[in-house]
């Protein structure tokens, strides 16, 4: 605990000391007189040595004359684990009870390392984090962050040992339940500004790799969707389903959803029900076909789409996009000529065959619907089945395009030379042309930048 003292004290640029009676006199440039003898840690007299002429001085306690306020700020920024354990300091007392910013991350209780979680550690994390809040006296908070496992541990359960009934997995199941719907509680309670539940802590790379996990064990509680407080919420790995009164989040402005299970309908009512909605994110969701974005303040999109299934997306409001998935096909873009910045990624392109010719119109028609943006990006596999055009001497824009600024994530190679060509030729406002060889799922290599640059015409 003194080493986590002096980490808080060394942040201010103090010095502290837990035995403040000691200290008999400070001169006016912050010597102690000889009578006081330094701290016997050569360690910790080299951090806290503040200028003696003579070397002999004792840790003077600044810290616990700051207000209490300041106090309980600098405990927010620790782990709820960590801001418990000031308790033990006479400076602190009971002040982290008084933050505003919850850090509840399992990840502190086991090691991450471990391919099989332990019960155990879930359920010493569960009775902690119950208790915590029970004791938590503050009446307003800014950021609740839970990270779960054990939702997930129990499907590696059933699947690594089918023959064992997992009884301690299933009561994990239940209680990390009850838990999640007690911390939603309990910061609707406290009219909670940010919201952050993860039940895949640090397993995500474990659930990439798992098709079966695509449904999340844990369905969001209703209550959830009538939070006036919330302004930003994130969900990972978990499931939503429209309640059955109307969704209403008043000021809710950014909703950010990863691995999560939902269907049009939910999110077309998460979208109606939250008038102040700017930022809409959908990580690897599941469950969605057709997206229509109508609210008239939605002005950014993210999508990463990497299911079977195609996703068609309107949004005749949107300014800013964000496309990443496996295949482009898997995309059909109906009225989104109002994005003014609009990025395309895909990790792969379809072979230059008539068969596919029915997928390069979707390119084309994905092209022509983005030359009204001022910038645009897109990446290796997207300029590769502009090839086909160029095989079939195909014209792939109609007219001119209105970019200021290109940017190309791809290695350039011989073949997408006259594609980079037609697109300049058409791009008479082109004021910036940016080349980034390593960026996406490309290899590495140095970016290229021409600035002040214009197209042909310019």
């Amino acid at each position: 605990m003194k080493k986590l003292s002096f980490l808080v004290c060394g942040k201010l640029g103090s010095l502290c000391s837990s035995h403040r009676s000691r200290i008999k006199h400070v001169s006016s440039d912050g010597c102690t007189s000889e009578d006081d003898q330094c701290s016997s840690d050569k360690g910790m007299s080299e951090h806290v040595h503040d200028g003696c002429a003579n070397g002999n001085h004792d840790q003077v306690d600044r810290i616990s004359n700051l207000p209490a306020s300041v106090l309980a700020h600098i405990l927010s920024f620790l782990p709820i684990r960590d801001a418990v354990k000031t308790m033990q300091l006479r400076s602190f007392g009971s002040l982290w009870a008084s933050i505003d910013n919850l850090d509840l991350n399992l990840c502190l209780f086991h090691d991450c390392n471990r391919v099989v979680a332990r019960d155990s550690d879930d359920f010493k994390f569960i009775d902690f984090v119950h208790q915590a809040l029970l004791l938590h006296q503050k009446s307003h908070i800014h950021r609740l962050h839970l990270s779960l496992r054990g939702l997930l541990h129990v499907v590696q359960l059933s699947h690594a040992i089918p023959s064992d009934p997992c009884v301690h997995s299933q009561e994990l199941l239940k209680r990390e339940t009850d838990l999640a719907d007690m911390c939603i509680h309990f910061a609707m309670r406290k009219e909670v500004k940010i919201l952050d539940l993860d039940f895949v802590a640090c397993d995500e790379e474990w659930l990439k790799h798992c098709t079966f996990l695509h449904k999340g064990r844990y369905r969001v509680s209703d209550c959830l969707f009538s939070c006036d407080s919330l302004q930003q919420l994130s969900l990972v790995y978990c499931r939503v389903v429209a309640p059955a009164r109307q969704i209403c989040m008043k000021s809710l402005q950014t909703l950010y959803l990863r691995h999560v299970y939902l269907d049009d309908s939910t999110v077309e009512n998460l979208v109606s029900g939250c008038p102040l909605l700017e930022n809409l994110s959908l990580i690897r969701c599941y469950g969605l076909q057709k997206l229509n974005f109508a609210s008239p303040n939605l002005k950014y999109i993210k999508i990463f789409h990497h299911t079977s299934s195609g996703l068609e997306i309107s949004g005749p409001n949107i300014k800013v996009l964000h496309l990443r998935s496996g295949l482009f096909r898997d995309f059909k873009l109906n009225n989104y000529s109002s994005a003014l910045y609009v990025t395309l990624g895909f990790c792969s392109a379809p072979l230059v065959d008539a068969k596919s010719y029915e997928e390069y119109q979707g390119v084309r028609t994905m092209l022509e619907q983005c030359k009204y943006a001022q910038a645009l990006t897109i990446e290796a596999h997207f300029l590769k089945s502009l090839i086909f055009y160029e095989v079939k001497g195909l014209s792939y824009l109609s007219s001119s395009t209105y970019w200021k600024r290109l940017t190309l994530n791809t290695k350039l190679k011989a073949e997408m030379l006259p594609i980079l060509h037609n697109l300049l030729r058409m791009s008479p406002y082109l004021e910036i042309l940016e080349i980034h060889p390593g960026a996406m799922w490309d290899e590495g290599g140095a970016s290229v930048s021409f600035v002040g640059f214009r197209g042909h015409g310019g």
